[in-house]
């Protein structure tokens, strides 16, 4: 008798447990709803645009961590580590990573209050931009970064007059520049900023003060009391971010030049804790965070400027330690972090000396590793900063 070949509108379901033999070649062509998985020897970036879309897995085969694709929009992803890595390395800084793509420099002094934004390539030394003007002068902000903004808030103008305003702008599109709310009080500037993944901080400041006060990067709305530092303090700069918390080291207190580092949660509403001291007391200092370290740079001691770079631990309160020195002493220049480099922006040298254009760029991983990265096309001393 002649067999017949089955169709396949005949077959409604196979029982697998009579499935024996090799199986033939299966063409997945027509498969739907799979997300596939990148191997390669290195991390995602917020441009490694995946043709798989949101749940797309990235395997970095040298150092075993795994990440998923939580966003697939183009050239701005994200991707958030599944593994015991450093968190979501994507879209920003915003205490969950440090930014992938750019740094950003606003407002300052140079003799005058510029309010330009000016933006600069972690990748690229050669490229610099202007991303358009802040609302106001604003000399010592305190500036944050959220997944989409960066943010001046507070600060002063001419003559030291106070401002209680919040900018915010675009990091991907220039001239966006809009109103985000107040601080708590006018503040004259004097502070340090960190961010988690929700709310911008601002700790310390001028009138002397203890306060931790933030801001949630979701709306726009006057900033609220989160805690205290364990003293007063102004002028200290340096701000820190790790996944879990802020630091704020250095400062001057009314009397002293202090060497303090101090810890706050971003999820509790507890006053901070001493996390140790950096090397000696200063103020008008710059600070970048690594995955695993806080990292703080230049500054004035009352009687010095100084050119040094200290790096203390997240997970271990000690004495900070010698990691470098810049090519030249700063006070007042502003800091931004990538997954890789600290970058140390403008500032002033010695008294007197003219305002800085320099940008220098510090290797995380390797000691006395100082190199020049470009230049800003504005001099200024006491901008405010941002990464994504």
């Amino acid at each position: 008798m002649a067999l017949t070949k089955a169709k396949v509108s005949f077959v409604e379901g196979v029982d697998g447990a009579v499935l024996t033999g090799a199986m033939p070649a299966v063409d997945g062509s027509s498969l739907t709803g799979i997300s596939g998985m990148t191997k390669t020897t290195s991390d995602p970036l917020i441009t490694s645009n995946p043709a798989t879309g949101v749940g797309t897995v990235w395997l970095n085969k040298s150092t075993s961590e795994l990440f998923g694709c939580t966003d697939a929009t183009t050239d701005e992803n994200v991707w958030v580590n599944i593994g015991g890595g450093y968190g979501d390395y994507g879209k920003s800084f915003g205490g969950k990573g440090p930014g992938t793509v750019a740094g950003f420099a606003s407002g300052g002094y140079n003799g005058s209050y510029p309010i330009s934004i000016e933006k600069f390539l972690f990748a690229n030394s050669a490229t610099l931009s202007d991303h358009g003007d802040l609302t106001r002068e604003a000399r010592q902000a305190s500036g944050c970064s959220s997944l989409t903004y960066g943010y001046a808030m507070g600060g002063n103008g001419t003559s030291n007059v106070k401002t209680n305003i919040i900018d915010k702008y675009a990091f991907a599109s220039a001239n966006t520049i809009s109103d985000h709310g107040d601080t708590a009080t006018p503040l004259l500037g004097n502070t340090s900023s960190q961010s988690s993944a929700t709310y911008g901080f601002a700790s310390g400041g001028t009138p002397t003060t203890n306060t931790i006060s933030k801001m949630p990067f979701a709306s726009s709305t006057t900033m609220t009391n989160h805690a205290q530092l364990t003293e007063a303090r102004y002028a200290n700069g340096g701000g820190v971010s790790s996944d879990t918390h802020g630091y704020t080291p250095a400062g001057h207190n009314g009397s002293i030049y202090t060497s303090t580092i101090d810890r706050f949660s971003f999820d509790s509403e507890s006053n901070a804790t001493d996390h140790g001291d950096i090397s000696s007391g200063r103020y008008s200092i710059s600070g970048f965070s690594s995955s695993t370290h806080g990292f703080i740079a230049g500054g004035h001691n009352g009687s010095a400027y100084l050119g040094d770079v200290d790096k203390y631990a997240y997970a271990s309160n000690v004495t900070a330690a010698d990691h470098a020195t810049l090519s030249a002493v700063h006070n007042g220049s502003s800091g931004s972090s990538s997954t890789t480099h600290g970058y140390s922006t403008g500032g002033q040298g010695n008294t007197g000396a003219s305002y800085k254009t320099l940008i220098e760029k510090i290797s995380y991983a390797s000691q006395n590793t100082v190199s020049s990265h470009t230049n800003l096309t504005t001099s200024r001393q006491d901008a405010s900063n941002s990464q994504y």
